[in-house]
């Protein structure tokens, strides 16, 4: 019965005790006198002396003897005054971690994007947002764009950056901004016959070998659904899972492609493949990002989001060079899962 009065006891001196005796105790500690100590915390000497003497009765045992105008630190004192050091500190620290957190200097976001995105477009806006937010964390998982979807309606991941139809529309939970406007070019060797040309036609694509993505895909779709509305066969002589590999292939003279501008940006700045517009076809793709319009954005997160849209323009000229058709449409898709199946 007696332990069980005298954790009972303690309990409840812990719940009395705050940081303000903790801070006075350490204070009168450092400077050996309580007027000092009252003059740097800014209050009376009685105020700080009767904070002392209630910590004192919280412990049930003098902290500091007192002879003459001199006093100093019991054995109790001393041994109490490397743990209330450390309790200031972590509390100072504790305070700064916050902030600095609540004011987006520091966090982690999880964000999903699929191999279109992440390999062509994700390096260099990570470099640019890490620049400037060097706190913040980007988890980043690859996935395909429908995985992103769903992992952001199960709050699995934060935010998603993935390639979208213009047509697309779907859950209102999901919402949708354009981060840039691409399109498809028709992708040749510099060694091609039509190498110095400014575009091509789409009747001269026929006649052509083509190395394109499976079916399924959602570059193959766009190409699907825009040639099918022309009734323009294509001669597809490959299916090629691997964007690197296609481009690979089109360098050594073994067909043409159809790829986003974005896709081909090194390697044209190169002199390697060049990507003619089809004069009279347009197969615009659009790259938005993708979060849960319900979810609590942290400050982080809001950093990320305004980071891109502030660099939206730049980022526009950066991967794709020029505005791409479909440019003036809104920037704000109030939809969700597009029905994108596909992988890139």
């Amino acid at each position: 019965m007696r332990d069980k009065f005298r954790r009972l006891r303690y309990a409840e001196s812990e719940k009395e005790m705050d940081f303000i005796k903790i801070r006075t105790f350490c204070t009168v500690a450092r400077l050996g006198s309580f007027t000092k100590a009252a003059e740097v915390l800014h209050f009376s000497q009685p105020a700080v002396s009767l904070q002392i003497r209630d910590l004192e009765n919280e412990y049930r045992t003098p902290l500091f003897e007192r002879i003459g105008r001199s006093i100093k630190l019991t054995a109790a004192g001393m041994a109490l005054f490397p743990y209330a050091e450390a309790v200031l500190k972590y509390d100072r620290e504790s305070k700064e971690a916050v902030y600095r957190t609540s004011h987006a200097k520091v966090g982690r976001i999880r964000l999903g994007v699929t191999s279109f995105t992440g390999i062509h477009l994700l390096p260099e806006i990570a470099a640019e947002f890490r620049s400037r937010f060097p706190g913040i964390t980007i988890d980043i998982v690859l996935d395909y764009a429908v995985h992103i979807r769903e992992k952001i309606l199960a709050n699995e991941i934060d935010l998603g950056i993935i390639g979208s139809s213009p047509k697309a529309t779907g859950e209102v939970s999901l919402l949708e901004r354009v981060l840039l406007r691409d399109e498809l070019v028709v992708v040749i060797s510099s060694t091609h016959p039509w190498a110095s040309r400014p575009n091509v036609r789409r009747s001269e694509l026929s006649d052509e070998k083509m190395i394109l993505t499976p079916r399924g895909t959602l570059t193959r779709q766009i190409v699907e659904g825009t040639t099918h509305k022309k009734r323009l066969p294509l001669n597809v002589e490959y299916e090629v899972s691997s964007t690197p590999l296609i481009k690979r292939m089109v360098e050594n003279g073994l067909g043409i492609s159809l790829l986003c501008r974005s896709e081909i940006r090194r390697e044209r700045e190169a002199g390697w493949l060049n990507g003619l517009p089809v004069a009279d076809l347009q197969m615009p793709r659009t790259v938005i990002t993708v979060f849960h319009r319900d979810k609590p954005i942290s400050p982080a997160l809001s950093s990320f989001i305004d980071f891109l849209d502030e660099e939206r323009e730049h980022f526009q000229e950066l991967f794709v060079g020029s505005t791409a058709p479909g440019d003036g449409e809104e920037d704000q898709l109030e939809t969700g899962d597009a029905g994108e199946q596909s992988p890139d």
